[in-house]
């Protein structure tokens, strides 16, 4: 069968693989725009970095994959905005990376194809695109369009909006969710781990010391704090708030309590120390060659015809 994935976040990438780990013999991936996905190798290059990768060092880590399984010139895509010589990059797309090499063996190998269009309609085992083109032999659609918050935890809350982390800014109902999106120019993490264990510890020290919360309060933090109501019209309720936002809080809270900044100042030197600790380098590119060569091992005894396509890196 071949299955067709609508939208390209990370959960449509992911999917891409599952259907074919499944025995499906071709995915598309229909999306109006292209976002970037992450090769492994890169991705725990930026986990090990005892400080921040720049988003320029990530898309020339990027590019050997890119230009082995023709997926373009990462540089180009969307979500890149960057200068002329390339010195400064940021990256802003509405999700965060899909990261596996299968991705793109599976581009390379003809298994996956990614569509730029919108859907039109369907009819038997057929997607029409707005662009004209049919994706023929389809039995199966995924839906992977992104999230879509939840109302009952407005209600649950009783809250009109959200000023920062902070439930209709009460400092002491605290609201955390995995933040939608991507809008960094350095990057410490590609999850949400590193994130969630900084807010929590922030937070906590807030509610343990809360004649320190008074004090960047009369400095006047709620008034700064970035302000989200329900944008009913966009199926979006009051909680649901994207990266840039949360990023805005955390900042603002560490510049106005800096005691806060030495509870995690050692993160970098951890995770550098855990990851070469667990899974160094040799051990992480010997098993990523090994599951590159795995993957093809299996399309060939199902009698897939393609290339077979060497490990970049």
């Amino acid at each position: 069968a071949d299955c067709a994935i609508l939208g390209n976040g990370a959960f449509a990438v992911e999917n891409a693989r599952t259907c074919i780990e499944c025995g499906s013999n071709k995915v598309y991936i229909l999306t109006r725009r292209k976002n970037l996905a992450s090769p492994r190798l890169p991705c725990w290059f930026v986990h090990q970095g005892p400080v921040p990768t720049p988003g320029g060092f990530v898309l020339k880590m990027f590019e050997p994959m890119y230009e082995l399984c023709g997926m373009g010139d990462p540089w180009q895509y969307w979500s890149v905005h960057a200068n002329s010589e390339r010195t400064n990059v940021t990256i802003i797309q509405n999700s965060r990376f899909g990261i596996g090499d299968v991705t793109f063996l599976m581009v390379a190998c003809g298994k996956l194809e990614y569509v730029v269009d919108t859907l039109k309609r369907c009819t038997r085992h057929t997607l029409h695109t707005s662009g004209g083109r049919k994706l023929k032999g389809v039995t199966v659609i995924l839906k992977a369009l992104g999230l879509l918050g939840d109302w009952a935890v407005d209600k649950l809350h009783n809250m009109k909006e959200i000023v920062g982390s902070f439930c209709d800014g009460d400092w002491r109902r605290v609201l955390m969710i995995d933040a939608t999106g991507m809008n960094a120019a350095n990057f410490t993490t590609f999850s949400t781990g590193i994130g969630t264990t900084g807010f929590v510890i922030q937070k906590k020290f807030l509610h343990d010391f809360p004649l320190e919360f008074y004090r960047i309060q009369e400095m006047g933090l709620i008034s700064a704090l970035p302000r989200h109501k329900a944008e009913v019209e966009l199926e979006k309720p009051a909680y649901l708030t994207d990266v840039k936002f949360s990023m805005s809080e955390s900042i603002l809270i560490d510049s106005m309590c800096p005691k806060t900044a030495p509870l995690t100042a050692r993160f970098g030197e951890y995770k550098y120390a855990m990851y070469h600790s667990a899974h160094g380098l040799d051990r992480v590119l010997e098993v990523c060659v090994e599951e590159w060569e795995r993957y093809q091992d299996t399309w060939e005894k199902q009698g897939f015809k393609f290339s077979r396509v060497k490990y970049p890196y």
